[in-house]
């Protein structure tokens, strides 16, 4: 299950590895969106570009309602026996995690009992130090064949 949001930055990596996952587990793919009325032009538009991408990969395309995104998409992975959770980890205007709930943390810390993988705006990357040792390694291995 993918928890689609309004961020069009984590809405095309979210549907990527929901996809990838969905694939991997031979399992069906829910796209769920939690929101209401209140939502601007601008991100009801991304909104529908996030659900259309996902159902042009087959995904069945839910909308709910409610004030608690969090406990929504809990409520409905629990309802359908969903096992594995995809969310994602949007962009934060500067210092927004002090004032209102990122809705991933709030996924983590309410989820028992799922498996969920929060996807995030970049690809991760090697522990500092790893790529100069791994090519310091390699070059040394291209010296000794030749």
């Amino acid at each position: 299950m993918a928890c689609v949001t309004s961020d069009a930055a984590s809405g095309t990596r979210l549907f990527e590895q929901a996809v990838v996952s969905a694939k991997e587990l031979d399992a069906e793919l829910f796209a769920v969106y939690v929101g209401g009325h209140r939502n601007r032009g601008i991100e009801r538009e991304q909104i529908n570009r996030n659900l259309t991408l996902f159902s042009s990969a087959g995904a069945k395309l839910v909308r709910l309602a409610g004030s608690d995104a969090a406990d929504r998409f809990l409520e409905f992975a629990r309802a359908h026996g969903v096992t594995r959770m995809l969310v994602p980890r949007d962009r934060q205007a500067f210092l927004s995690f002090l004032f209102e709930r990122e809705l991933w943390r709030e996924i983590v810390r309410k989820g028992t009992g799922f498996q969920i993988q929060i996807v995030g705006l970049r690809e991760p990357r090697a522990p500092r130090g790893l790529e100069a040792s791994t090519q310091r390694i390699f070059e040394g291995d291209s010296q000794k064949l030749h």
